[in-house]
């Protein structure tokens, strides 16, 4: 999935994302949906699928500018501000996909010097869906102060192993019907279509070391703003005329959980308006004690590489 984020102050060493809920009593309500939507299709049948090639989905290219601002803060946290921008690009190789999120936030507290943040996350993922190299680097105030890299492979059931390369040495393996971020969001748009309603998956792309994640999706189609009913949001002004977001759409809530973790609760959330071509047109992002709104305000195309069709 694009996975596209801010940090939480308790989370700084988890990579700005923008893959990607705090519901009350979430674990409990997720296995009674599981339940009855499970025969809806999982991800493991999606994963076959992706594995044999057999899409019906495929990734536009492009590139986009999100602002984000804060939204609304618990009242044991010290943020009393954040704000910035993303900039997110996807661009198509020859062999893959190289995406890029590029953040450049503002922290403000309420007892100590604000902050100022900024984090590059590339990932570049084969066409074949098997292989992911990734590469992050954070800063503050202009000093390095993080910095991640490794590579990961799959085989045919999706299961295989991920190292990483910095800041140390270090192996996960990866479980059967592992997806790579494009071909989860190549899931969920797949799921959308097909009309089903719950997805979930495990899915590894390299952002922090906390290593796979288990993702559980709610697709809804609701045609309604992402922001919870108490979001005070000012509309941009001017508006956004392109052909990336004259397409299908859905409104996608996501949690996500670390798989080597017993917590109960998701380590962030967020509700995104998801388009069939992989743009993201809206985003709503929760944190264990604050969340944060980003709003697009311009995107366009990246073009595709001219490459040579081999006939064997």
């Amino acid at each position: 999935m694009v996975y596209d984020a801010s940090v939480s102050e308790t989370k700084l060493n988890n990579l700005l994302k923008t893959p990607l809920f705090r519901y009350v009593l979430f674990t409990a309500l997720v296995a009674a949906v599981a339940v009855f939507l499970y025969a809806e299709g999982s991800a493991k049948d999606i994963a076959a699928d992706l594995y044999k090639k057999q899409k019906t989905v495929s990734l536009e290219p492009h590139r986009a500018v999100y602002d984000i601002q804060l939204h609304s803060v618990k009242s044991a946290s010290k943020v009393i501000n954040v704000n910035g921008q993303m900039l997110y690009s996807l661009q198509q190789t020859c062999d893959g996909y190289l995406a890029n999120h590029r953040f450049n936030l503002l922290y403000e507290y309420t007892d100590t010097p604000g902050m100022h943040i900024t984090s590059d996350f590339a990932n570049f993922e084969s066409l074949e869906e098997d292989k992911l190299e990734f590469f992050s680097t954070r800063s503050r105030d202009g000093k390095l102060f993080e910095e991640y890299s490794g590579k990961a492979s799959l085989d045919m059931n999706g299961s295989g192993i991920a190292y990483f390369e910095r800041p140390v040495s270090k192996e996960y393996k990866l479980p059967k019907d592992t997806l790579l971020p494009n071909q989860h969001t190549l899931a969920i748009i797949k799921a959308a279509k097909e009309g089903k309603k719950f997805l979930t998956a495990t899915i590894f792309d390299g952002s922090d070391e906390a290593g796979p994640l288990l993702a559980n999706a709610f697709i809804l189609d609701t045609g309604t703003p992402v922001y919870p009913v108490n979001a005070s949001i000012q509309s941009s002004e001017g508006e956004i005329n392109s052909k990336l977001l004259e397409t299908n759409s859905w409104k996608v809530r996501l949690a996500f959980f670390p798989l080597e973790s017993d917590l109960s609760e998701p380590d962030y959330e967020m509700t995104v308006r998801l388009h069939e071509n992989g743009v993201i047109s809206d985003m709503f992002v929760e944190y264990t004690d604050f969340s944060v709104t980003q709003k697009l305000v311009a995107i366009e195309g990246n073009e595709q590489p001219e490459c040579k069709v081999n006939d064997g």
